[in-house]
């Protein structure tokens, strides 16, 4: 059986614990996740902040979205390195 990593892209204690109480309830049914392990990434220095408003979801440019997501998935993929 293989180990679950799930990585989430913030150190914000509420997203955090949002994701574990996901995870929790997940693995209710998919017993996979029972025993997944959670790794916050910090990705301030890449990633915009979240947008607060509609009109300023709407001012998102996708091709910007692309860069900054394609920079949070280098991250991501640097921190499960490091943890094998």
């Amino acid at each position: 059986m293989h180990h679950m990593l799930i990585i989430v892209g913030s150190t914000r204690s509420a997203k955090v614990e949002a994701a574990r109480a996901a995870i929790d309830l997940i693995a209710r049914v998919d017993e996979r996740f029972a025993h997944a392990t959670l790794q916050t990434v910090d990705v301030t220095d890449v990633a915009p902040t979240m947008p607060m408003t509609d009109s300023a979801i709407r001012r998102r440019n996708a091709p910007t979205s692309r860069l900054v997501l394609r920079a949070a998935l280098i991250r991501c993929r640097a921190a499960m390195a490091a943890t094998r």
